[in-house]
């Protein structure tokens, strides 16, 4: 909504009528008090003036006619001066339209109130897109708040604006909400518990216990805000080539199954760090360390040995049914929004 001192001010709508044209199912005459009737509606009361500029010469007579007739201006620039009035537009313009919701006097996209946070938004989703992470509001608050950026904004009241102003799109599959930009759509996503241990390589395990077992990595991760902020600097630090979306998924198998990182259970903070010194032998055929919470000590003696070998493979086949629900990756792709 509009907000001092733009409630009473002129207003200057500049129309590019060769990208935005008049739909051949849109009545021409009622353009004007479409765009008049949306801002309006937006708080803006003063006096409004439409200026629609581009190659007259490839606009129908009677369109032309009907937007005269409507009090539009029109102004004719010729295809090999269009650089300049384009200018005018990007430097002048305080409000600017998507067309499918001007001709239905919808709201405009952006406002001096709100052009900055939506662009946050964007840019988070854009993020959330490269690095394969679920879209949902959290995610968002998350990287926006503890990612490159770190930002403060009301995240729900500028998406809500977003969607309302169609630039975001809210796809709702069941009771949960994801959340994409108008023209970006959903991404195929790494489900953050959908993994094993065997599936990160060794050497992702040997830089990220390298990384834990130093001051200033254990520090920095027992400083952490959220899981986000921590996923974020394993990253920077020791996994830059690896996804967020890949680190969330190793996070998850630090905690539950390493137990490298415990953290309060109703929440992050407060956060301790206790990889362990050495590593069990590596699995010859996986190249990955056995995902177990102990250490084993083996003996000459061959019946310990086989008790030991038999407790190990009883905690692994218990560790794979707990978390076989939730191998399968989650892929909001496939989701019609």
């Amino acid at each position: 909504m509009a907000v001092e001192p733009y409630t009473e001010v002129n207003i200057s709508v500049l129309w590019d009528i060769d990208d935005c044209q008049v739909p051949n199912d849109c009545e021409p005459g009622s353009i004007a008090n479409n765009v008049t009737s949306a801002l309006k509606n937006m708080g803006y009361c003063g006096p409004i003036s439409i200026t629609a500029y581009g190659d007259l010469l490839q606009i129908p007579r009677n369109v032309k006619d009907a937007l005269h007739s409507s009090g539009v201006v029109l102004y004719h620039v010729p295809e090999a001066a269009r650089s300049c009035p384009e200018r005018v537009v990007c430097t002048a313009a305080k409000s600017v339209w998507v067309w499918s919701s001007l001709l239905a006097g919808g709201p405009p996209i952006t406002n001096p109130n709100v052009e900055g946070p939506i662009r946050v938004i964007l840019d988070a989703l854009k993020t959330l897109e490269v690095e394969k992470i679920i879209p949902n509001i959290k995610n968002i608050v998350d990287c926006i708040r503890y990612g490159d950026t770190k930002q403060s904004i009301d995240v729900k009241e500028v998406l809500d604006s977003a969607i309302e102003q169609q630039l975001v799109v809210k796809h709702c599959v069941g009771s949960l909400s994801f959340f994409s930009g108008k023209d970006q759509g959903l991404w195929e996503c790494i489900h953050p518990t959908g993994s094993d241990v065997y599936d990160h390589s060794k050497q992702t395990w040997d830089e990220l216990q390298k990384f834990l077992t130093t001051n200033d990595g254990r520090c920095a991760i027992e400083a952490s805000s959220c899981r986000y902020e921590a996923a974020c600097i394993i990253k920077r630090s020791c996994l830059e080539k690896s996804t967020l979306g890949e680190i969330f998924q190793i996070l998850d198998l630090v905690i539950k199954v390493k137990k490298w990182i415990r953290h309060h259970p109703s929440g992050w903070q407060p956060v301790t760090v206790t990889p362990p010194e050495t590593n069990l032998p590596s699995d010859p055929e996986k190249g990955c360390f056995r995902a177990t919470n102990f250490s084993l000590t083996l003996t000459i003696d061959t019946r310990l040995q086989e008790a030991c070998e038999a407790c190990l493979i009883k905690r692994q086949w218990k560790q794979e049914t707990e978390y076989s629900d939730t191998k399968t990756i989650y892929n909001p792709g496939q989701v019609k929004s």
